[in-house]
């Protein structure tokens, strides 16, 4: 089945769910006919119909006329919303975006395909990273689907699923750890006189250009050399990044949400 052909069920429209329509919406993936959610709050599905221009429906009437379902609840709701969905037809394809339940969960609950997915925030300005892990069984066609589906907004990589907690870390928290880093270089630009918007822009930019070259498959070490000239600017920098042992500390501050990550695996 192509994209284009698909008709597209949000089981839950929050955050991430929104991200995603978004990000859909700017590939023109398909038609916005084609897509509907299910929404508890019935102000909120209300609200959420007006903002996007989609149909918010019952998880009856959902389930019925979607191909492909994304399940985006919250983590305590999977049981109940997947025994209702299975009542209705066990037949559909289901994505799940849940931190921290992981296939064993839901194949227990879900015999038709399944994929689980962990896409990121910036999956809404097409430069999202998703990592997808799916069991066995599942079709060569739904595994091209999904990636399709994902790789509108960004990159795609498959891994083992014990690396989720990992990934999460990475690609799903490191959003956030960046954001605070910018923040942080940007005050500090600002403190030395540039103007709020100047500091932030040379920050940003930076950020997002160095990230761009290591994408595009240049090594960090090979550009690190490039760029840190021996008793230069940049080097006098990495001396001072050793001596604080920064590199230490960003390692650790991945590893805690690592570890938060198990645990939520553990007690969904």
């Amino acid at each position: 089945m192509k994209i284009s052909d698909c008709r597209l069920g949000f089981i839950g429209f929050g955050h991430m769910a929104q991200i995603l329509f978004q990000a859909m919406e700017n590939a023109r993936l398909l038609p916005r006919s084609q897509v509907q959610f299910h929404q508890r709050d019935p102000d909120r599905a209300k609200k959420n119909e007006m903002l996007y221009g989609i149909t918010a429906t019952s998880l009856k009437n959902l389930v019925t006329h979607s191909d492909l379902l994304i399940l985006a609840v919250r983590p305590h709701q999977a049981k109940e919303v997947l025994t209702k969905v299975e009542e209705y037809d066990p037949s559909k394809m289901l994505i799940t975006v849940l931190a921290g339940l992981k296939l064993d969960y839901y194949q227990h609950l879900w015999k038709g395909q399944l994929c689980r997915a962990l896409p990121n925030l910036a999956a809404g300005v097409a430069e999202g990273m998703t990592t997808l892990v799916f069991p066995k069984g599942v079709t060569l066609a739904f595994q091209e689907l999904v990636k399709r589906l994902f790789g509108s907004m960004g990159k795609v990589l498959e891994i083992r699923e014990e690396l989720m907690d990992i990934a999460c870390a990475i690609a799903g928290s490191g959003p956030g750890f960046v954001f605070r880093l910018i923040e942080s270089v940007a005050q500090m630009g600002e403190a030395q006189g540039l103007s709020p918007d100047q500091s932030l822009l040379l920050t940003a930019q930076t950020f997002l250009g160095a990230a761009k070259m290591v994408v595009k498959g240049h090594s960090p070490q090979k550009l690190l050399a490039r760029i840190a000239t021996p008793q230069g600017v940049t080097e006098v920098g990495l001396k001072k990044m050793k001596e604080l042992k920064l590199i230490e500390a960003l390692a650790e501050v991945f590893l805690a949400a690592m570890v938060r990550s198990k645990e939520l695996s553990l007690d969904p």
